[in-house]
């Protein structure tokens, strides 16, 4: 297993596939996370090739993987099929503010609670302190 970076600290690679994102960076920084780019992931029910290896390499260097922007059921569904347990997009959630996204993990965690399978991946546009003991520590705090 590689060394990490700070402890409390998870560094994500965005758009992983196209751009910026070069392999060279898996090796040069204490990556936790790759977040597989939306263009991608727009295609992957067509052909699932790229990101099938994206997912292959992602789980060789013990990284999570998140699809990026999965806007439809069969998206997630091809996702969760090629091994990519993460996502976020619009099929879950709507971008939401500290509060609202709160109050959805915190539904979400006693729905989980009774159906151990399911999750809830919102889009968070703002962050609090609340919000981020919240995700921290899996619990409510008020703030």
């Amino acid at each position: 297993m590689r060394q990490r970076g700070l402890p409390g600290i998870h560094i994500v690679l965005d758009k992983f596939g196209t751009g910026y994102s070069v392999l060279s960076y898996l090796h040069r920084f204490p990556l936790d996370s790759l977040k597989i780019d939306r263009s991608l992931v727009a295609r992957m029910v067509e052909d699932d090739g790229i990101v099938q290896a994206i997912v292959t390499l992602g789980r060789n260097l013990d990284l999570k993987l998140i699809a990026e922007k999965v806007e439809k059921a069969e998206q997630s569904a091809k996702r969760r099929g090629l091994g990519c347990e993460l996502a976020q997009g619009h099929h879950f959630s709507v971008p939401v503010h500290a509060q609202e996204a709160t109050d959805l993990l915190s539904t979400q965690k006693r729905r989980a609670t009774q159906r151990r399978n399911t999750k809830l991946a919102p889009n968070i546009c703002d962050s609090s302190p609340a919000l981020l003991r919240f995700i921290e520590n899996g619990t409510d705090h008020q703030g």
